[in-house]
């Protein structure tokens, strides 16, 4: 900004001048914008990264090793199963 605010004092063309300073003031304020929302995030991701080393504390897992997605879900499609199993033979047994 130091270098605009120096094009007013002479150097540059009045009318010219103002419109470039509005344009660099606006695309200051959006890089401010930007780089909020990215400070944001990255305090959002740091806040996931501690819960999830508290939570394989807590299950005694290696916060280093690495974990298989795909047996993470292929589990939990199975335990869907076996519940969904389970609902309708209880479902059989009270409306015979």
């Amino acid at each position: 900004m130091k270098v605009w605010n120096a094009c007013s004092y002479g150097s540059c063309e009045t009318g010219h001048n103002s419109v470039i300073l509005k344009f660099v003031d606006a695309i200051a304020r959006e890089v401010e914008g930007y780089a909020q929302c990215i400070n944001r995030c990255e305090e959002q991701i740091s806040l996931l990264y501690d819960e999830v080393e508290e939570l394989r504390d807590r299950l005694g897992l290696d916060p280093r090793e690495p974990i298989c997605i795909e047996d993470l879900r292929h589990r939990k499609a199975l335990h869907i199963n076996q519940d969904r199993a389970l609902n309708r033979v209880l479902h059989k047994e009270v409306h015979p």
